[in-house]
């Protein structure tokens, strides 16, 4: 840290323990001018220890993966807006890291703090919530080519802030929310009412056969996607239903193999959707609005 902290940095340090890797020990990657990700890190003893406690800072030394964020200031003994500034942006990229895979990753931690002359201070501690990956060996390991992609990811989602102050694409930050949300909850059942709204954010059905709507526009946004495999009109229908039976509590058992199946797939197809939209410009610029939504979906006559 004290390599890329300067002086009177102010600073936000994403712990990410047993996310699953293949990086090698020491790896160091700029992510962004001001933000780094490492697999290893030397942290400060005795104020460290003493701040957090021995269980915690040993939990942080061994969690293996570390996203860094930093901000200059003036006033580096005072606490004020940057320190929430700089939570946010490392909050921003362990929420595009969602976008990218489906790894596997325990409860996250946030420490902010500033490098004074005394060393390296914290002085706020968040947790945040675990990430419930899609179970059953699904996961797959980060690699250099998913950082790469999460780094794309994250940086068009800054720009689709920027456009969703000036009301551009809501419907989509909405979903996006929603399936970000969804790899929250620990239930896997639970996850599917957030999963389909997250598409339907793209399907935009109306009042009336909105199963029958969501069914064949989401079986044909993955036509429509030379990256990913076709998922048929039916498959679509028969993950609507189940929504629909977690959505009002009809059936709260424990999924069957067959349902599990159908919620891996729901949310292997909204991650997707959410990939496009941020990496393909031609693709974002048919999500805008209502109005461009609906003109989408009325040239492919749906």
């Amino acid at each position: 840290m004290k390599t890329f902290l300067a002086s009177k940095d102010k600073f936000a340090l994403l712990i990410m323990p047993g996310l699953f890797h293949e990086l090698p020990s020491g790896h160091w990657l700029p992510l962004a001018p001001n933000t780094i990700l490492t697999t290893q890190l030397n942290l400060p003893d005795l104020h460290w220890k003493l701040w957090l406690g021995t269980i915690l800072w040993e939990e942080i030394v061994e969690a293996g993966f570390y996203l860094i964020v930093k901000d200059p200031t003036a006033t580096p003994s005072v606490q004020n807006h940057k320190n929430q500034s700089i939570q946010d942006q490392a909050v921003y990229w362990w929420h595009a890291l969602k976008v990218a895979g489906s790894f596997k990753c325990d409860k996250p931690v946030i420490l902010t703090g500033t490098r004074a002359a005394d060393g390296i201070r914290i002085e706020s501690k968040s947790g945040y919530c675990r990430w419930y990956h899609q179970g059953d060996n699904r996961f797959i390991a980060l690699t250099t080519d998913h950082l790469a992609s999460w780094r794309a990811l994250r940086n068009a989602n800054e720009q689709v802030r920027v456009d969703f102050r000036m009301r551009h694409y809501q419907r989509i930050i909405f979903g996006l929310r929603n399936f970000v949300h969804a790899m929250e909850l620990e239930m896997i059942n639970w996850r599917l009412p957030a999963l389909v709204r997250a598409i339907e954010a793209f399907v935009k059905p109306g009042k009336h056969d909105i199963g029958k709507i969501f069914a064949r526009r989401t079986a044909f946004l993955t036509r429509d996607d030379n990256e990913f495999r076709n998922v048929s009109e039916s498959e679509c229908t028969d993950i609507y239903k189940l929504r629909c039976d977690y959505d009002h509590l009809s059936d709260m058992a424990m999924p069957t193999e067959s349902e599990w199946q159908m919620i891996h797939t729901c949310e292997n197809v909204a991650r997707r959707l959410y990939q496009r939209f941020l990496l393909n410009p031609s693709f974002q610029q048919q999500w805008s609005d209502d109005t461009s939504i609906d003109a989408f979906w009325t040239s492919h006559g749906m």
